[in-house]
Order: structure tokens, then sequence, then C-alpha cells
């Protein structure tokens, strides 16, 4: 707005003109700083079962994610920083711990705890698929991810079984992920809402996740209780490696906001 007053000043265009210019402005700067929004469900959330109940997709995806991304939003709101609201979820996420987002340290770790919490849930949902359909099944894989596990595995079934014990392996809540790093693919946890996007996870678990796995209770336990490793072992069934194959190329490329779509 102040530069189209600079113009009305020096160049008198007419003030009609102007105004619509303001508008115009108003509207492009609210699209560029607007609130978060919670992507809807990609499939019906009765489509996981028996793996994962309509119920528990239910809860989390309207209370957990929903909370996330409400409380990523307030914090936004309440700091008033119109640079920090121009970012993408992504590159908040990213710039966590960093030093660089001029947040006082309990800020920014709500913003840890929830912006994570928002990026990992519209990344988890992308990368489901109804039961055993077509999208679960190995053959999806596509032909270079395949390669890229081979090499660093043997094998896809080698991977998912180092995928199965690190997530049974990781005590109290937090994700396991299959990343992308300068050299190769590895498979890394981090605790709570952290993700290996972060700046402030420990160098050896940074990289470009392109699949996870939750593993905080409200992921399984409605369904599986206590048993963690029932969960982890039925999982698969749930897996949509097509996603994760089109997120290994996104990765490649650079492109890290299509690993959780356009909703941010």
């Amino acid at each position: 707005a102040v530069v189209i007053v600079y113009i009305y000043r020096h160049f008198g265009i007419r003030k009609d003109a102007m105004i619509l210019l303001t508008v115009i402005s108003t509207l492009l700067w609210a699209a560029v700083s607007a609130d978060f929004q919670l992507p809807p469900l990609p499939f019906e959330p009765s489509a996981t079962e028996p793996v994962i109940s309509a119920q528990a997709n239910k809860f989390h995806h309207d209370n957990h994610h929903a909370g996330y991304v409400s409380n990523t939003n307030k914090l936004l709101e309440e700091e008033g920083d119109q640079k920090l609201k121009s970012y993408t979820l992504s590159e908040l996420v990213a710039k966590v711990g960093s030093g660089k987002l001029g947040l006082e340290e309990s800020k920014e770790q709500k913003l840890r705890n929830n912006g994570g919490g928002a990026w990992n849930h519209a990344f988890w949902w992308r990368v489901l698929a109804p039961y055993d359909s077509e999208e679960t099944k190995l053959g999806q894989i596509s032909d270079d991810l395949a390669e890229a596990i081979e090499d660093e595995w043997g094998s896809v079934d080698e991977m998912i079984d180092e995928m199965k014990t690190k997530a049974n392996k990781l005590f109290g809540s937090g994700w396991a992920w299959l990343i992308i790093k300068e050299d190769g693919l590895a498979i890394v946890t981090t605790p709570n809402q952290d993700n290996p996007l972060m700046s402030l996870v420990p160098d050896e678990k940074q990289g470009v996740p392109i699949f996870g796995i939750d593993v905080w209770e409200h992921a399984f336990y409605l369904t599986y209780g206590p048993m963690k490793p029932k969960f982890t072992e039925d999982f698969w069934h749930v897996v949509d490696w097509d996603q994760v194959s089109k997120n290994y190329q996104a990765a490649k490329k650079g492109n890290i906001e299509d690993l959780i779509g356009k909703e941010f």
C-alpha cells in the first residue's frame, strides 16, 4: 500500500485506480499470509480398517491434527510478524532450531510441537491408502526407489524390517522415517513431533522424509492397545507406495512443498 501511495503522489494516478490497486494488494497479501488449513482425509475414515479404525482416524484427524494446525495459527497470529506468516509450513518447520525465526525460546518450542505436528500429519495422511488396495502393493514402488532401497538394504523386506525395529524401539511418542540424505536413503527416528527437516535434529537424522510411521499412542491405541509391535507389523497393509514413490521424486528434485500438498 505504501508503494501505491507513492505512485499516486508522484505520477498522478486517478484516485479510483489507486483504491482498486490498494484492494488488490490487500487481497494478495491476505492470500500470502493466510492461515494454514486442515487438509481433509484423502480416504473414508473406515478405509484403513482393520489396521486403523474409523474412530481412530477421526480422533487423530479431527482432534489431534486439527489442534496442531489451530495452535500454529494462533501462535503466528499472536506474534504478529508478517514475515513469519509469509512462510509456508515446510519453511517454518525447517527453520525450527536455526535461530532465524526470531522467536523467544518458549514460543519456538510451541512452534516445534504444533508446527511439527501439523506438518507431520499432513504428510502422514498422504502416505496411507485403503487396506490392501492397489496402492499398497509392493509393485507400486517405482523402479528408481526400489533400486535405491536395494542398494541400501538389499531388499524392500529388509528395509521394512529395519523400519519396524526402529519404530518399536523408539521410547515414548515419536516417528520413524524413511529419508533421503546426500549419500542415499536412511531410516531414522525422532521424538514427539520433531521431523528430519528441522534444523535442531542431530545431523545424522537430518534429511527429507519420503515415508513415516506415527507411533504416538493416539495413532494405534484404540485398535491395538499397548501392542505397538503388532501395529507396526500390520501397518504395511495401508501404505501408499505410489505416493511414497512420488515423494521420492519430489525430494530428489528439492520440491519439499509437494510432500504435504498445496493446503499449506
